[in-house]
């Protein structure tokens, strides 16, 4: 949630209007919100090279440490819209935002999401991931007009606090997933593995591996004996009692 908590919506779909309700005429808060999309698009190059050798857990807490001043910042200075000085480091500190969401919570939240659930709940666990990231989008798209009304530049204190508190929460929960077996991840978390459990080989037994028929399987899974199997152990019986034998 780091990703939609910090406010990237907001900036993201009201930039512009933001920049002109602090004096920036309108040409220029159409190219300081494109200026917005080009650093959005080259830090989202430079995160596919530093996630490969940062890992994981770096640059999350980079990325959300720096949503967390930037919006904090970005709340002072908007307080000042008379002052030219004001307005330009407005800009400078929305484009720094969205290039530390950007290194951090955007890149990494879809990376690790398949990387933190084992094998036979991932599908679920991240369908459940995005919806809760579409539900927190549409919710704080729709209502930070609202809140930016009500209550003005500090609407995005709220934004650097969320931030703050899940930068916390990153930092003493979140471990490092890069080339680690999803065991020893879900270890981390306190969660006990079945150690006992045959090893498998596309999700059936090796033991079960071995027996070639279907048939066979499906037999000694339930506990019965297959047609032939009955016809044998009968005969070998019929000879044992035999009184001649």
């Amino acid at each position: 949630m780091s990703l939609q908590l910090g406010g990237v919506v907001a900036v993201l779909y009201y930039s512009t209007k933001m920049f002109a309700n602090i004096g920036i005429t309108y040409p220029g808060a159409v190219y300081a919100s494109m200026g917005v999309s080009v650093v959005k698009l080259c830090m989202n190059m430079c995160s596919m090279y530093t996630i490969e050798r940062w890992g994981r857990r770096i640059p999350e807490l980079i990325g959300t440490g720096g949503q967390a001043i930037m919006t904090a910042l970005l709340t002072v200075f908007l307080s000042f819209p008379a002052y030219e000085w004001a307005q330009i480091l407005s800009v400078l500190f929305t484009v720094l935002f969205i290039a530390f969401n950007t290194f951090g919570p955007a890149t990494i939240t879809f990376m690790i999401s398949p990387e933190l659930f084992q094998e036979n709940a991932r599908a679920s666990g991240v369908s459940m991931s995005f919806v809760a990231q579409y539900m927190a989008n549409t919710i704080i798209g729709f209502s930070f007009p609202s809140l930016r009304i009500v209550l003005g530049q500090y609407v995005f204190l709220i934004f650097s606090t969320c931030s703050a508190l899940l930068f916390v929460y990153i930092y003493y929960n979140l471990p490092e997933t890069m080339n680690r077996p999803i065991e020893d991840i879900v270890r981390e978390f306190g969660v006990k593995t079945n150690s006992n459990t045959p090893k498998t080989v596309e999700g059936e037994s090796l033991f079960m591996k071995d027996i070639p028929e279907p048939e066979e399987k499906a037999a000694l899974s339930n506990g019965y004996a297959l047609p032939e199997d009955a016809a044998m152990i009968s005969n070998e019986n019929h000879v044992t009692d035999d009184p001649t034998a």
